[in-house]
């Protein structure tokens, strides 16, 4: 671990990872505050870089560590208030074929919002789900009011997305399914829970 100083040009490229676009061109993600980074440490996620207000030489990393002032912090960070600590770091990519092999999933159907799929994440994660599967155009799951929203959870479970209703239905055939609607009067379609007729 290193304490460097960050460039312009450095503070400029990681900024870039605050949108989707980027986040899926390099495979990187951002995390804010210590908490987080711990959970990265925890789940053995690769950690790339950390970019800190302060010297940091206690926590146990192999990456350099960018000390940066609060200007530069606001740079590279989503939220308002200034964080002490910020990390780069590498997407962990799941096997579809490993979900095969898993009893309680959840599947989602093309949700926008990133706070409520930070929340059933974390719900997700109190009842014992064993994965996640995202479906159709839902919003990112690396953006990080998604991860904050799960106070915690987002390394718990794998999640996959999958683009296929075909696929969908050929992988999960054996598997007992339960849809919920909003009202009575929705539509469960999703070719009626991937049946497929």
């Amino acid at each position: 671990m290193h304490n460097l100083a960050a460039s312009k040009n450095k503070l400029k490229e990681t900024a870039k990872l605050q949108q989707k676009k980027f986040r899926e061109e390099t495979g990187l993600f951002i995390v804010e505050g210590f908490k987080v980074l711990d959970e990265l440490i925890n789940e053995n996620i690769e950690i790339v870089e950390v970019y800190s207000l302060k010297e940091i030489n206690k926590i146990n990393i192999k990456c350099p560590v960018y000390v940066v002032d609060e200007i530069g912090m606001k740079k590279i960070a989503s939220t308002e208030s200034v964080c002490e600590i910020l990390t780069v770091a590498k997407k962990r990519i799941h096997n579809i074929d490993e979900f095969k092999q898993l009893n309680k999933l959840i599947l989602i159907d093309s949700i926008s919002d990133a706070g409520n799929l930070g929340t059933i994440i974390r719900s997700a994660a109190a009842f014992g789900v064993d994965g996640i599967i995202l479906y159709g155009n839902c919003t990112d799951l690396y953006s990080a009011k998604v991860i904050r929203s799960t106070a915690g959870n987002f390394f718990k479970i794998p999640v996959v997305s999958i683009n296929s209703i075909n696929e969908l239905q050929s992988l999960f055939k054996n598997h007992k399914k339960i849809a919920t609607a909003l009202s009575k009067t929705n539509n469960i379609s999703l070719k009626e829970c991937m049946n497929i007729e």
